[in-house]
């Protein structure tokens, strides 16, 4: 079947209406970008090994290479990790994966522990409705992240958000947000090689294997797709127990399904990146009979699990999901953002036993991230 052309613009974008038509489509996004999506379940995970697909500054970007002045203002910002393939993006990896690797981060419980109180203390009351998006799940990833980092700078919320989806963003807004966000983290970390700290940022900034340029991209990074993700990750979790009259929640409350289950269940059906992070064909290359030219930009789809898996959350190869990607570029956070999820499900299920769903969820309409941006509950 002929590849078709998906707007990703479309809030009902569907994964699997769109893989049952074929692996591979052609895209166009809200702001004039376009390029190729993989969408076909063993081709996307082939796709996010295939070194023929790259990551590059101006692939993340969105862009194609230019040397304009724009793009030299941005620049310091696309110098991390997610940028790069291959020996650059070990070595750029190497000092983030010792911070979030999965006995490490447990040194943050009690900054987690404390966020999540303190976002539970300032709910209404019981017997309340609330906008659980707004008012908890997205600010408490955005509290721990910024605390692990060092820093307390609300201006920084929307710098991220704009920063966090370059095909959607309109060019001249994500300059700004690139700016604004350069500006704030370079005078944070030139004020650690004054009076040393030992936050994120401090090492980040004494780490003698990066430059300022990565050191600086790789915080921005670490702020954004430190909170972006999470905060869409715990809406779900809550949407899945909370619907169906609370059958899963009451399923989870019995013993018939652990938490693990539940986030694995959350994240098949609602991935926080439901696209990875650009690439582009640095050589011809053939996915699924359809020719892609080199420099072409590509997406690849996290939507949907694997279809020839188990349906059912008990089963040790229940539906195996790419919510942290594949590869390589797995994502480094995912035991962060797991360890806060169950956080700040938990505390708030023992706080609020009677929390119920009120009101259609509202999702977010965004293109590389995804989520709900509003879900109303009684408390």
């Amino acid at each position: 079947m002929p590849p078709i052309t998906i707007d990703l613009s479309n809030p009902e974008f569907n994964y699997a209406q769109y893989a049952e038509q074929g692996p591979v489509h052609r895209w166009t996004s809200p702001n004039g970008q376009s390029g190729w999506i993989i969408v076909g379940w063993p081709e996307t995970r082939a796709a996010l090994t295939n070194t023929a697909l790259a990551k590059t500054p101006a692939a993340m970007a969105g862009r194609q290479p230019s040397a304009g002045w724009k793009e030299a203002l941005a620049a310091p910002l696309l110098s991390h990790m997610l940028a790069h393939d291959g020996p650059e993006h070990l070595r750029l990896r190497r000092t983030v994966s010792r911070l979030f690797a999965p006995g490490t981060v447990d040194r943050f419980d009690t900054t987690i522990s404390l966020a999540v109180s303190e976002r539970i203390t300032a709910l209404p009351p019981i017997g309340h409705r609330v906008d659980l998006a707004a008012l908890y799940a997205k600010p408490i990833p955005y509290d721990i992240i910024t605390s692990i980092l060092g820093i307390s700078d609300p201006s920084l919320i929307e710098s991220s958000r704009l920063l966090s989806d370059v095909l959607l963003t309109p060019p001249r807004q994500l300059q700004r947000a690139g700016i604004h966000m350069a500006r704030k983290l370079l005078s944070e970390m030139l004020f650690r090689h004054v009076i040393r700290r030992d936050d994120l940022l401090g090492v980040l900034a004494r780490d003698s294997n990066l430059t300022w340029q990565e050191a600086l991209s790789t915080a921005a990074l670490i702020l954004i797709a430190g909170h972006e993700t999470t905060s869409a990750f715990i809406t779900a979790v809550f949407y899945e127990l909370l619907r169906e009259d609370r059958k899963m929640l009451n399923s989870y409350r019995s013993g018939d399904l652990t938490m693990t289950e539940v986030t694995r269940t959350a994240l098949n059906r609602h991935p926080p990146l439901p696209i990875a992070t650009m690439r582009v064909a640095s050589t011809p290359v053939t996915i699924a009979d359809i020719d892609i030219a080199a420099g072409d930009l590509v997406l690849v789809s996290l939507r949907g699990p694997d279809p020839s898996a188990p349906s059912c959350p008990h089963s040790a190869a229940a539906a195996p999901h790419m919510s942290f990607g594949y590869g390589p570029h797995y994502c480094v956070g995912s035991h962060l953002a797991l360890k806060q999820t169950i956080a700040a499900v938990e505390q708030l299920l023992v706080a609020r036993p009677d929390i119920r769903l009120d009101g259609s969820p509202q999702w977010r309409e965004g293109i590389m991230f995804g989520g709900l941006e509003h879900l109303g509950v009684q408390l």
